[in-house]
């Protein structure tokens, strides 16, 4: 990260600036560090935000700001934030915030309304869109919404099967 860093300092490019906050909004996420994360990804989304050719950068960025406030509890802003970007993303076509946000972000937002079969529904539907198969945050995202879901009703043995459906497929 230093370097990155001091590679930003000689830059007037914000693309630079916003890869520097994006690797420390890793690091944080990875020490489970959310308060440093959600600041990071938060600037790294302005910077890439200037910037034309960045929606994936944003969409990222925004996946992780939405991972940040369902972990830690800021249910209201989680579920306000889960509805905006999931409109956003519809409205302009961006398959991948969008089934960022129906795997996770979204469903979460259903599970704090009471909502668990929706919640499941919605992630087999946002997945479903998603063409790639295998290793992805997408399939890990979506098995965890599942298995929270179903754990949520009462079901340990289908949560119990959806995370090892969802491991074979990781694997």
């Amino acid at each position: 990260i230093t370097t990155l860093e001091e590679l930003a300092a000689g830059s007037s490019d914000p693309r630079m600036t916003g890869y520097v906050e994006m690797a420390k909004g890793f690091v944080a996420l990875n020490q489970g560090l959310y308060g440093a994360q959600y600041g990071h990804f938060h600037s790294a989304e302005q910077c890439f935000a200037k910037v034309a050719g960045t929606a994936w950068n944003v969409a990222t960025c925004r996946t992780c700001l939405l991972y940040t406030t369902g972990n830690v509890g800021r249910v209201r802003e989680h579920m306000d934030e889960s509805r905006r970007t999931m409109r956003e993303a519809q409205d302009r076509g961006n398959l991948f915030l969008e089934t960022n946000t129906g795997t996770f972000a979204l469903p979460l937002t259903l599970l704090f309304e009471d909502r668990a079969k929706e919640a499941i529904d919605l992630t087999r539907q946002s997945l479903s869109r998603w063409q790639v198969r295998g290793i992805n945050l997408q399939d890990a995202m979506a098995g965890w919404a599942i298995s929270w879901a179903q754990l949520y009703s009462g079901n340990a043995e289908a949560a119990r099967r959806e995370s090892r459906t969802a491991w074979k497929v990781l694997c």
